[in-house]
Order: C-alpha cells, then sequence, then structure tokens
C-alpha cells in the first residue's frame, strides 16, 4: 500500500511531464541520495519536482569526503583507471571528469607540478582537432614543441582521447581514489587490507583516519576518544585501527590479538592507500589527537 501511494504521489507531482534519472555508475559502485529540491510549475501548469544530488556513496557504503580522495597518476599512454583485480574490490580508482576536482588535484604532486593558465586548463577541438591525450585530468609530460602544452602542467580534456592508428598518447591520466577504506570485516593483521592497503598501526594515525573519513564527529570508544592506553588493548578486536558493529571508531594496542575465541574478531580494519598525494581538503588543519592518559 505504500508503494502504491508513492507511487501515486510522484505522479501527481510530475503531472504530464517524465522524467528518466540515468545513472552511470556501476550498479554495485556506488548509490546516489537525492532529495527534493523545489517544486516548480510547467508552461501547462503541471508541477514539476526538481530533484538534486546530495552525495555519492562508495561501494562499501561510505560516504566520500574531499579530504579522503587521494589522487594518483597511472602510467604514460593509459587512458584507463583500472588497477588490479584486488585494487578494484577494495578501493577502485575513478576518472577524474570534472575541472574543479583535477584543479585541485593540480596542487597535490609538489612544487614541479601546477595547473595550466587559466585560459588553456581546459582543451577544445574548437581550436585543435586532433587531441591524443587521456580524458579527463592528465599531467603533460612532453615539451611544448612536441605537444604544444605546457611540460609538467596538468590540464583537463572533456572529449575522448583521439589517438589513429600508429599514433601514441601522450601525457599521465590522474585519477581519484580514497585514502582510507574499510578491510575485510572480522579479520586481523596484514590479511584485513587488500589491493596494495595497509592497517594503521599507529594512534595519531587512526585518529587522523577518523578526522578524514568520517569528519570531526565521528563516533569513538571512549577510551579511543580520550586517548586511555590503559584500556586500548582487545584480544578480540583487529590490531591497530578499526571500527566496531555499529561504527565507533577504536584503537587496539594489540597488534596481534588472539581472538575471542580464538581466531574470531569482532570489528573491520581500517586500511590506508600508500603512495600519491591525498585531497587538497587533507592538509587543512584537523583537531588533533588528544595526548595520551
Amino acid at each position: 500500500m505504500a508503494s502504491l501511494t508513492n507511487t501515486l504521489l510522484i505522479a501527481m507531482l510530475f503531472g504530464a511531464a517524465g522524467v528518466a534519472v540515468v545513472s552511470k555508475d556501476k550498479a554495485t559502485a556506488s548509490v546516489v541520495r537525492r532529495e527534493l529540491s523545489e517544486v516548480n510549475l510547467d508552461s501547462r501548469g503541471n508541477q514539476i519536482l526538481a530533484l538534486k544530488e546530495t552525495f555519492k556513496i562508495d561501494g562499501n557504503g561510505d560516504e566520500d569526503t574531499a579530504c579522503n580522495k587521494q589522487f594518483i597518476q597511472k602510467d604514460e599512454t593509459v587512458d584507463d583507471c583500472a588497477g588490479t583485480a584486488d585494487e578494484e574490490l577494495i578501493n577502485p580508482a575513478s576518472e577524474i571528469l570534472d575541472p574543479a576536482m583535477c584543479e585541485s588535484a593540480s596542487s597535490q604532486f609538489g612544487s614541479t607540478v601546477q595547473m595550466a593558465p587559466r585560459d588553456e586548463f581546459e582543451l577544445n577541438t574548437h581550436e585543435r582537432a586532433f587531441l591524443p591525450f587521456p580524458k579527463g585530468c592528465f599531467l603533460n609530460t612532453q615539451p611544448k614543441d612536441t605537444s604544444n602544452l605546457t611540460l609538467n602542467n596538468v590540464y583537463f580534456n572533456p572529449t575522448a582521447s583521439n589517438v589513429s592508428a600508429g599514433t601514441t598518447l601522450v601525457g599521465k591520466k590522474i585519477c581519484s581514489r580514497r585514502k582510507y577504506v574499510n578491510g575485510t570485516a572480522n579479520t586481523a593483521g596484514d590479511t584485513a587490507c587488500t589491493g596494495g592497503t595497509v592497517p594503521i598501526t599507529t594512534y595519531n594515525g587512526c585518529w587522523a583516519a577518523a578526522q578524514c573519513k568520517d569528519g570531526g564527529d565521528a563516533p569513538k570508544l571512549e577510551d579511543f576518544k580520550n586517548n586511555d592506553t590503559t584500556k586500548m588493548s582487545f584480544a578480540g578486536k583487529p590490531g591497530g585501527c578499526f571500527t566496531t558493529t555499529i561504527g565507533k571508531w577504536g584503537f587496539n594496542q594489540n597488534t596481534a590479538p588472539a581472538g575471542v575465541p580464538a581466531g574470531t574478531w569482532n570489528g573491520t580494519t581500517i586500511c590506508m592507500s600508500p603512495g600519491g598525494p591525498p585531497g587538497a581538503a587533507a592538509t587543512a588543519a584537523t583537531t588533533a589527537a588528544p595526548a595520551s592518559m
């Protein structure tokens, strides 16, 4: 009955107008929450329901944050963000198809790399019909006399790479992935972190992960919140940084817990993707970890 009521309500709101919502994301890769923004009238007086995307959630059910973005460069001539099978399972990388995100990425690779001049940053086929560059965000690795672009500058290519037979793609594609991810639930040690990710084995590192991944208001166990070293040792929790089954952050100083019962752990290890700079917001000041008790 509730489903029928919702259907009738939507039909009344839209009237004669039709709306199709199309997602290009993988069915298992993301969920987009949309909420009512406003109701307008079309030329016939029908009500039009305006929708807006509020945020995107990754495949593990985690809300993405700007801080938790990590930018990586792919090898020369590669126009694909896909990694190994293990990497795709735990922390798949995505193309950067937003100029603003590409601009943020350009500031994350050290002093030798910078964003291209504003009037050159976004390429187009009106001025140059042949674009032998990766799609989306990329770092130009060729001198200007051969690429017509500035060396070690980041550019945005909104079109698919235009590479004819016998022509080599120029530049390194820049992709986005998460810095902190959930490891295999109820698993301890390095086996919980796959796809090149590693466990977080320090209290300060765990505190930084909680701030970045879930924000300053991330729920925390009392001993973790207070840095009470007399209580942060568990036999039945994964070693290092973890979250409980209800999402509270904690830290286990016992790096090799036996499990309770033996070989059984309760909680999810938090893993970190090494290498590659963090997203721009990750450099912003965060609440310092409390001193140990």
